[in-house]
């Protein structure tokens, strides 16, 4: 009888802190589109192929950009090992609170700053090697030097070990741009930066999506 009365609790938590972090999620959306991106939150499916391509060398350093509600930071500290540390950075005051509230793991540390301090925060905390980065960046809305600032002075951090995962909606593969509808590909965007590229498609998601996984950061001879 307790065993049962247990499990009870134990999924009407579950239930409640799903809820919760819905409203708080809807919340952001309604008042930032562009910076939130989705809707919606991410699946339990989009989050798991965002961390799948870790699972072979469990990171002992991982990054984490845009976590929104944690969907696929929740994933991510279930393949960090106990050592590990994942750094997430948001930029709404609405989720990093929510964060903080709702996962406490000392393994996770969310940063309430844009994923373009990354670099410095790693410089910060004299880390030098970043295994794996999960980016829910809403890549097709961004001015296209928002990726450059971001991306660019990580490369040296990943080199030709880490990986990098981002998910991208199909929908998205075309925007307005200047005042034109325009074809928009993440992959091209991403072949910039990563020697590597391939996607793989996430139709169990609202609206459908696709992870892109990146591999062999193209680093400037300069900084290595």
């Amino acid at each position: 009888m307790m065993a049962q009365v247990v499990e009870a609790a134990e999924l009407a938590l579950r239930c409640w802190a799903e809820s919760m972090s819905l409203a708080t999620f809807a919340r952001n959306a309604l008042s930032d589109y562009k910076s939130t991106g989705a809707v919606v939150p991410s699946s339990r499916q989009l989050a798991r192929a965002m961390v799948r391509p870790f699972l072979a060398r469990p990171p002992r350093v991982a990054l984490e950009f845009g976590p929104g509600t944690g969907v696929i930071t929740r994933e991510l500290l279930d393949v960090l090992p106990n050592d590990g540390l994942l750094l997430a950075f948001e930029v709404s005051s609405r989720f990093v609170e929510h964060l903080r509230e709702s996962i406490l793991d000392e393994r996770l540390v969310v940063v309430g700053a844009g994923a373009e301090t990354a670099a410095e925060e790693l410089r910060r905390r004299g880390i030098e090697r970043v295994d794996a980065v999960a980016s829910s960046l809403a890549l097709s809305l961004m001015d296209a030097a928002v990726p450059e600032a971001v991306l660019r002075p990580l490369l040296p951090y990943l080199g030709d070990r880490g990986i990098l995962t981002q998910y991208q909606y199909y929908v998205s593969r075309v925007r307005v741009h200047n005042g034109c509808v325009e074809a928009f590909s993440v992959e091209d965007l991403l072949g910039r930066y990563f020697e590597t590229v391939r996607a793989t498609a996430v139709w169990m998601n609202l609206p459908p999506a696709y992870v892109i996984e990146c591999t062999w950061a193209r680093v400037d001879p300069k900084d290595r």
